[in-house]
């Protein structure tokens, strides 16, 4: 989401985040966080493995760390506590990655 704010910024387009739970619960906060010289594709900014955040969230962290300024839109979710993991949402599961639907078709 970092990335595509960055290439919202440079090219002056809006980015819409649509907020939505974190599947394991918002109330912990567990690993190690990415120490400067050793950013990558999937360890862009310093915040904890387990972080705890929901999409809109994170926005604000790597909206900070980026340093790019995007004409950014948040729509916040309802009804989400800290506590809840995604079952007690009562939402449906949506594999994340192509990678996850594949492997799920045998």
């Amino acid at each position: 989401m970092g990335l595509c704010m960055q290439a919202a910024s440079r090219n002056g387009l809006r980015f819409v985040v649509l907020d939505r739970p974190n599947p394991i619960g918002g109330a912990a906060v567990e690993g190690g966080v990415v120490h400067p010289g050793f950013e990558s594709f999937v360890g862009l900014w310093p915040i904890a493995a387990r972080h705890g955040l929901t999409a809109a969230s994170a926005r604000s962290s790597s909206k900070g760390n980026s340093g790019s300024i995007c004409d950014l839109e948040v729509i916040e979710m309802e009804g989400w506590l800290r506590d809840m993991i995604f079952d007690q949402t009562g939402l449906p599961w949506v594999m994340p990655s192509p990678t996850c639907r594949a492997s799920t078709r045998r």
